[in-house]
């Protein structure tokens, strides 16, 4: 079944249940409410008849003359009306009409109190009350027909067997035109939906309403197409961008290898320049993979941090002098100074990665004969690492356009320029350690990254032993 159809039903059945529910109750006490109302009815009666007796009786004396000229005094519409002496005898009757109801219950000396008699003329109720008159003791009996009860009885009846099947009916027809209109938002923003392709990934679910549910709907919805098309105009832009940084050193090897075949014969000297620039390029090459797959494995939430504990000055100090010979071609010196014997728990391949293309894309932004200035300091939070180079400078609407992929604001640097992935991939290594890396200054006279990581990191375990990161940042 459609939702729309449910929800009918849904509503439906619940507003039958009601009206059933209501509808017997109604009908099992409408006997019980026709029946008090008209003992009630009966008891004032007897009220009214114990005050015209009494004046009768103070007029004309005890007895039937007394009864005679309440009779002749008191008329109740619909109702019969007797009077008995203490004895049972009877001093007189006023039946009107119900005389067939009375003649098979009336008794010598009829019981007090309320009760229905069942005769072949129909039912009668009886109210029988002792009064006392002018001093005289007289029982008073008032008896009315059950008919009209009986016949409110019938039309109710009647009125809830044809009530409840149109109230049904018309709440059947009510609940469907409005569980169409409830549903005809999500029917458009369906149609909406399946129009939205990857090829053409703009279109938008209509939001005319915000305010009800519906509208929440389709802006959640909307929301998450907005992310998806980021994140697929992402990896378009990361596979345009792949593919253009790939195609450079592939055509530098093709072209190489052409200018070699190109003659049948070569010295050593021409092989060995075209082999080195075959090498170079499968150096940049392979690092350009590699960073590729490591940017794939994070997006995809695969690569997690293998947690080691290691003296993180020791690192800096192997990076920074595995780079001192791409310095040395341009005259650089890095300078470091770094705090000793600072223990940190972390993952050190990618604690190398990070100080390694910082340092790096410090180097290669340099001028010829610059320095390079590398600081590692620790409080009680954390550590903090600040590289400073000499280059010519970030603008400020560019600092934060720098970490992203493929980002090389300088493109006539050529193919030492790197892939543009260096400063993307440290930012990352320092935020999954739950650190920071910003570019804290950049002016003409050079730029200075500075990254920060804490120190105080969760338990983890390392081949069955338990490391403890808060006391060995205690310790160091």
């Amino acid at each position: 079944m459609t939702l729309k159809t449910r929800l009918v039903l849904w509503f439906s059945g619940t507003l039958a249940s009601l009206l059933i529910v209501f509808s017997s109750m109604l009908v099992l006490l409408q006997p019980r409410v026709g029946m008090a109302t008209l003992d009630a009815e009966l008891r004032d009666d007897v009220v009214t008849v114990a005050g015209v007796l009494d004046t009768e009786t103070r007029e004309l004396g005890p007895g039937a003359d007394a009864v005679a000229g309440m009779l002749d005094e008191l008329h109740l519409p619909g109702k019969g009306l007797a009077v008995f002496d203490p004895a049972g005898v009877t001093l007189g009757a006023q039946w009107n009409a119900l005389e067939p109801l009375t003649r098979q219950a009336l008794t010598p000396t009829p019981p007090e109190g309320a009760r229905t008699v069942r005769t072949s003329a129909g039912d009668a109720r009886w109210h029988v009350e002792a009064i006392t008159a002018g001093q005289t003791r007289y029982l008073v009996a008032v008896v009315a027909s059950l008919e009209p009860v009986v016949r409110e009885g019938m039309i109710l009846r009647r009125a809830v067997l044809i009530a409840v099947p149109v109230a049904l009916l018309l709440a059947s027809v009510g609940g469907w035109i409005a569980a169409t209109q409830a549903i005809r938002p999500v029917s458009r923003m369906a149609v909406e939906a399946a129009a939205i392709t990857a090829e053409d990934p703009r279109g938008r679910l209509t939001t005319a309403t915000r305010r009800d549910e519906m509208g929440t709907l389709a802006s959640a919805f909307n929301g998450l197409l907005d992310r998806l098309g980021a994140a697929l105009q992402q990896q378009r832009q990361f596979m345009a961008d792949a593919s253009h940084e790939l195609r450079t050193p592939v055509s530098v090897v093709r072209t190489a290898a052409d200018v070699m075949l190109s003659q049948d014969a070569r010295t050593e000297a021409d092989y060995r320049e075209s082999f080195g620039i075959v090498q170079d390029q499968a150096r940049r090459l392979s690092r350009m993979v590699d960073d590729m797959f490591l940017l794939a494995r994070v997006d995809a939430h695969q690569r997690a941090l293998a947690h080691a504990d290691f003296y993180l000055d020791e690192v800096v100090e192997e990076c920074s002098r595995s780079l001192d010979v791409l310095a040395a071609r341009k005259e650089i010196v890095i300078e470091r100074h770094l705090s000793a014997d600072l223990s940190f728990a972390g993952d050190e391949g990618l604690a190398r990665q990070l100080v390694t293309n910082i340092l790096e894309n410090a180097v290669r932004h340099s001028p010829q004969g610059a320095h390079v200035l590398v600081r590692l300091t620790s409080d009680r939070t954390g550590v903090r690492l600040s590289i400073s180079d000499s280059g010519p400078g970030v603008a400020a609407d560019h600092r934060e356009h720098i970490f992203e992929r493929f980002v090389k604001l300088d493109p006539t640097r050529g193919a030492d320029s790197g892939a543009g992935l260096g400063l993307s991939i440290a930012r990352w290594v320092a935020e999954a350690h739950g650190g920071t890396l910003v570019l804290r200054d950049s002016g003409p006279g050079g730029s200075t990254f500075e990254a920060w990581l804490p120190r105080a990191t969760p338990m983890a375990t390392r081949e069955g032993r338990t490391i403890d990161h808060a006391d060995i940042a205690r310790r160091g």
